[in-house]
């Protein structure tokens, strides 16, 4: 598990036990980390139930997701260009 995954993974976990503790809701901790639109339906909520702390793990949260997305399109350009020029060098030549 990359390091990312570990700090998403502790977030959701918080928000998890706190939105449990404090609003009496079940929030899916693999759901959080899969599916982006069940993620923001979660932020959407630790924003506007009022609870600073909250507010303040949803933002984490989301800068971790940037990151790990960030990351992931890095990776998928670096394979991409790697295998276009694997491509050109196959190309018999005129």
């Amino acid at each position: 598990m990359a390091m990312n995954d570990t700090t998403r993974l502790r977030i959701a976990i918080r928000i998890h036990d706190l939105v449990l503790h404090e609003l009496g809701e079940d929030v899916d901790i693999a759901l959080m980390l899969g599916p982006a639109e069940y993620a923001r339906a979660v932020l959407s909520l630790c924003r506007s139930c009022g609870s600073d702390e909250l507010a303040r793990l949803g933002e984490q949260f989301r800068r971790a997701s940037d990151e790990d997305t960030q990351r992931q399109r890095s990776q998928q350009i670096t394979r991409y260009t790697d295998a276009g020029d694997r491509a050109a060098f196959a190309q018999p030549r005129p």
